[in-house]
């Protein structure tokens, strides 16, 4: 009789281990019960990715010398801001899409109206070139945006302002070892009381921490070498007298001033763009 319980009881717990496993193993098979996938997680993040908003600032000029500052929000394919004319006190709001590196906007004024429209490509250089329109599409001039930005990678804190009293240079790291860089040297004639003038600008790679610039090969042209130091900037003329009039020289040592670079305005820009 004892031995029969215990079969009994045997088979009774084998019984519940059974249905156990097979309940769990029902449960498993259940999407509904399985975990958040890689692939799911993926797709998440790309959500993410698509609705990352940025906010952008931007320089630049329409016609080349009509001087604007533009402030974006990316959102996706979206793009919204403002922008405004230097000396003016209204902002134009401009509303569109920025889909392969195209950006199309259309500006509206205060009471909704459409003032115009730009079209334009983003450039290796942090640069948005491209036409703006009048509604009408009777006038067409060119305008060039540049990215305001002074975030640098680690160790690339050499953005800024530098100065030496008589000269002045301005250096904007925007990626990739390239730099964007403009000057002003001068010398008061102390005599007549005037000034002789030189500028520089341009967009060029750094090798070994030095910006090689150069107007051309002849032997009068501008040619010269901004080093990058410790302290600041060491600018060496391959031949003085070159960059600018009489007496005008960026040869010398450069201290920062300032992280900040508060406008691009040199006329050698104009050559440039």
């Amino acid at each position: 009789m004892h031995q029969e319980k215990i079969k009994w009881l045997s088979f009774y717990f084998i019984s519940l281990l059974f249905v156990f496993f097979a309940f769990a193993c029902n449960d498993k098979s259940n999407p509904e019960n399985e975990k958040t996938t890689g692939t799911d997680i993926e797709n998440e993040s790309d959500v993410e990715v698509l609705n990352e908003i940025v906010n952008r600032e931007y320089i630049g000029t329409i016609n080349e010398n009509l001087k604007i500052k533009m402030e974006l929000k990316f959102s996706g394919e979206d793009v919204s801001g403002t922008y405004r004319y230097e000396g003016k006190k209204e902002d134009l709001t401009v509303n569109g899409q920025f889909i392969n590196d195209i950006l199309t906007l259309n500006e509206y004024d205060s009471k909704g109206n459409i003032t115009g429209s730009f079209e334009g490509n983003l450039t290796v250089h942090i640069q948005i070139v491209g036409t703006w329109s009048n509604p009408q599409n009777t006038k067409n001039f060119n305008f060039v945006l540049e990215e305001v930005t002074n975030d640098l990678p680690e160790g690339k804190n050499i953005s800024g302002a530098y100065s030496k009293g008589d000269g002045d240079i301005d250096i904007l790291y925007i990626g990739d070892d390239m730099v964007k860089f403009q000057g002003l040297a001068f010398w008061n004639n102390s005599v007549t009381g005037g000034c002789n003038t030189g500028e520089i600008a341009g967009i060029e790679k750094m090798v070994k921490n030095e910006i090689h610039y150069s107007t051309g090969p002849d032997e009068y042209d501008c040619v010269l070498t901004i080093k990058i130091t410790e302290n600041g900037l060491a600018v060496t003329e391959e031949k003085i007298g070159t960059c600018g009039g009489m007496n005008v020289t960026f040869n010398g040592d450069y201290e920062k001033v300032s992280d900040e670079i508060t406008s691009w305005d040199t006329y050698n820009w104009m050559n440039i763009y």
